[in-house]
């Protein structure tokens, strides 16, 4: 069972929490990460979601993530998941997001890294990740039209290869 902490629209821990698989109740919040792998090509880290999964089954999409769990930290977070999901370890203590962005239940902090990693070494496959691949920006508009790939916004998709590829981009990155 996994547990999450519940935030207010303040970012404020409410002192409640959530149990994974259950609805979220309305003005409830819960915390996310992503991380967002480029090598030096300027291309993104995909992974493929498994055909049994019950949100997006055999969609691809960005590199790592998913929600917080209670007490964790942001960056101990996406440590977990990119490990979880890729095999990949990064320590990300002390490291900020590089944004954040809301939904409708969720704050998502995302950390981008440049890193060239060799697909063979992944973990991969395994419960939570099907397959993996590079992309490069064009190639992800293409699968988001196609339906390959989760249903990002293209602006979204472009912001996000904009930060990574910004060569004046914090050092903290380069892991």
């Amino acid at each position: 069972m996994e547990i999450w902490d519940i935030y207010n629209n303040d970012r404020l821990q409410t002192g409640k929490t959530h149990v994974r698989g259950e609805k979220i109740a309305d003005g409830d919040n819960i915390l996310i990460v992503m991380v967002l792998i480029f090598d030096s090509k300027g291309r993104m880290l995909l992974q493929q979601r498994p055909s049994n999964m019950t949100w997006g089954p055999d969609k691809w999409t960005m590199t790592a993530g998913g929600a917080v769990k209670a007490g964790e930290a942001s960056s101990q977070a996406a440590s977990r998941e990119l490990y979880e999901e890729m095999g990949i370890k990064i320590d990300f203590t002390g490291v900020r997001p590089n944004f954040s962005m809301t939904n409708a239940m969720a704050f998502i902090d995302y950390f981008v890294v440049r890193k060239d990693v060799d697909i063979a070494t992944l973990v991969i496959p395994n419960e939570e990740v099907a397959a993996a691949k590079w992309v490069a920006k064009g190639e992800m508009l293409e699968m988001i039209e196609r339906g390959e790939c989760m249903p990002y916004r293209k602006a979204f998709v472009e912001y996000v290869f904009d930060v990574a590829l910004n060569p004046m981009l914090d050092s903290t990155l380069s892991k």
